[in-house]
């Protein structure tokens, strides 16, 4: 039962190199698309797993650096103990008066308020010069 090889090439289309080239090509683009969109829908549903709360350095290098699927890291992410923040520092003494006193409202000063300063230095400014050189105006 051989067959013969050359009894089907000349009932097959004929395909040129090019063309067997380009469907290669479109097929490779066309898995490292789908290979993208399939990634981060992983990174996606381990970083938003409720495991990961309190936890998210560990959620996001899991997620970054293995190829675990969700369930595996939600239980890699169980048994590691939760990030707390440590407790607010406890004021001094000065700082707690200073916060008892109460902080002035300060804000940027209006142009006109600015220029008005300006203008009044610079009349005390010639009033002293005219003062000292003797001239009254």
């Amino acid at each position: 039962m051989s067959q013969d090889p050359d009894r089907y090439a000349a009932d097959s289309p004929s395909i040129t190199q090019a063309q067997l080239d380009a469907a290669r090509a479109e097929g490779q683009a066309a898995g490292v698309a789908e290979g993208r969109k399939a990634e981060r829908a992983r990174l996606a549903a381990v970083l938003s797993l409720p495991e990961a709360e309190g936890r998210e350095a560990q959620a996001r290098q899991i997620a970054l650096t293995t190829e675990l699927d969700p369930a595996t890291c939600a239980a890699i992410l169980a048994s590691a103990p939760k990030v707390e923040s440590p407790p607010p520092a406890a004021k001094s003494e000065f700082a707690a008066h200073m916060d008892a006193l109460g902080n002035p409202k300060i804000g940027p000063d209006s142009q006109a308020a600015v220029q008005t300063a300006a203008d009044n230095i610079w009349s005390y400014a010639f009033d002293q010069q005219r003062r000292a050189g003797g001239r009254k105006d």
